[in-house]
């Protein structure tokens, strides 16, 4: 038989206490910068699907030869002018996205092509215009030529946002740009 002593392999509550005190002190230095990673992370995914619905738009006004149009839209169907509500892309067949209340535009005859709700955590979303249309050619109508600015709680030092000349063409906004919250 086994005449030796038995050792006993496990941990002191002196060691447990000191091991969760440090696993304690780390995980308390890594939260804000978690959260700051997330808020980032947030920011970059609603302006790159800003972005995606608005190059959407205008390589489905080349395809149909058609106006397309992107509106601001709190309720997934007809237009108005708060961008924080989120937006609708539609098939804009009368073509009465210029120069009329923006209220207006969504009819019978158009079709909806994507649905974007609301903003989360209190993102907001600003632009000079309640409209982006695009015509057959790909082209902002209306003379749209301005910066889309998406905001969180931290304000303009943080803000993403992107450009929109008469090319149509979306581009991320930089420096220079002076996003302002």
């Amino acid at each position: 038989m086994y005449g030796g002593q038995i050792k006993n392999k496990g941990l002191t509550m002196l060691e447990l206490m000191i091991t969760l005190a440090v696993a304690t002190i780390l995980i308390a230095s890594a939260a804000p910068s978690f959260r700051e990673s997330i808020q980032n992370t947030r920011l970059v995914t609603q302006v790159n699907e800003l972005q995606t619905a608005l190059s959407l738009a205008r390589s489905e006004a080349v395809k149909r030869n058609e106006n397309v149009t992107v509106c601001a839209s709190s309720d997934g169907s007809s237009c108005d002018d708060d961008w924080r509500g989120g937006w609708i892309v539609f098939v804009n067949v009368i073509g009465d996205g210029v120069g009329e209340e923006a209220a207006s535009l969504v009819d019978d005859a158009d079709s909806v092509l994507r649905v974007r709700g609301n903003l989360s955590s209190g993102n907001t979303l600003t632009f000079s215009d309640s409209v982006v249309s695009f015509d057959g050619k790909g082209l902002a109508q209306s003379g749209v030529n301005g910066v889309f600015t998406l905001c969180d709680s931290r304000g303009s030092d943080r803000a993403k946002g992107l450009v929109i000349g008469l090319s149509g063409r979306p581009r991320l906004a930089i420096e220079s740009d002076n996003l302002d919250c």
